[in-house]
């Protein structure tokens, strides 16, 4: 009966486990582990079918089946998906150019960026998500949200905050109790945004900017 039992009972586990990796990438190592099982049922039939194949071969029978359990071997699979992975990578054009890596190393990223922040009385601040994690370092301000895909709402309300109009910015930064809008400068110019405004260090009468026009990193107080 655990016989009966167990081999389906394994490729359940199994295909579960697959189905489960499309949905959550980060339980592709339960397959891994799933998938053991399942690989020492399929050498344990390759075994038997080519025992009774070569019965009076006693070299050919075990040599296969041993290559079939280092094909089947978990780990060899993770060594030859890696290796695909990295030769496709590396195969495609790079279209990133020294300076841009150079630029990008200088923006928004270092401490000296955070420094009109760092020298604010503490509070919570709403800014590029990019721009949260370093503001969490290097000052002692809290954030609306950052990077992280679990508070989905407060990204949400990021791009809402820069990137529609000023009147539901308005609104996003009074529910979030926003002492502070901290902005890394980019290209992205959307009219009669925020983010077009603060690009252009012409922000609306609710905001008063802290920083110099010529800074990176651009921070403004919330005006009541």
């Amino acid at each position: 009966m655990f016989k009966s039992f167990y081999t389906p009972a394994c490729c359940a586990a199994f295909v579960a486990s697959v189905l489960l990796a499309f949905f959550q990438y980060r339980s592709i190592p339960i397959g891994f582990f799933a998938a053991i099982p399942v690989c020492v049922l399929a050498t344990e039939l390759i075994g038997r079918k080519l025992n009774d194949k070569f019965k009076n071969n006693s070299i050919i029978a075990p040599a296969a089946q041993m290559v079939s359990v280092v094909l089947l071997s978990t780990m060899v699979w993770a060594f030859a998906g890696d290796f695909v992975t990295t030769k496709f990578a590396s195969a495609s054009p790079a279209t990133t150019t020294t300076q841009d890596v150079e630029t990008s190393n200088r923006t928004c990223f270092g401490q000296n960026d955070y420094k009109v922040l760092a020298s604010l009385p503490a509070g919570h601040v709403i800014s590029d998500l990019n721009s949260a994690s370093p503001i969490l370092v290097f000052t002692n301000n809290s954030v609306v949200s950052g990077p992280y895909h679990r508070n989905q709402q407060g990204i949400l309300d990021i791009l809402d905050f820069f990137d529609t109009n000023l009147k539901k910015a308005r609104e996003i930064a009074e529910r979030h109790k926003v002492d502070y809008v901290a902005f890394c400068k980019s290209g992205n110019k959307r009219a009669k945004t925020l983010r077009s405004r603060l690009n252009a260090s012409n922000p609306p009468a609710w905001l008063k900017q802290l920083s110099s026009p010529s800074d990176s990193l651009l921070v403004f107080r919330l005006i009541e």
